[in-house]
């Protein structure tokens, strides 16, 4: 399980997440704008890492973010 506060730095080779939560970041054809992919401001809040971390894990965090939301 991912432990928040205990994260390694993240590896330039590294898997990366990161959850889209409005719907006007996609196109009618459901399509991610190119918007998406430019970095956010705040570097450390826009993805999440892989690392260590299984497939129900990242959506489980995905899910918490959107709730958050």
């Amino acid at each position: 399980m991912l432990d928040p506060n205990n994260l390694p730095e993240v590896e330039g080779t590294e898997l990366l997440a990161r959850y889209v939560v409005y719907s006007n970041h996609f196109r009618s054809d459901l399509t991610p704008k190119p918007d998406l992919f430019i970095p956010h401001l705040h570097q450390e809040l826009a993805v999440t890492c892989h690392r260590n971390a299984t497939t129900a894990e990242i959506w489980g965090a995905g899910l918490q973010v959107a709730t958050q939301r």
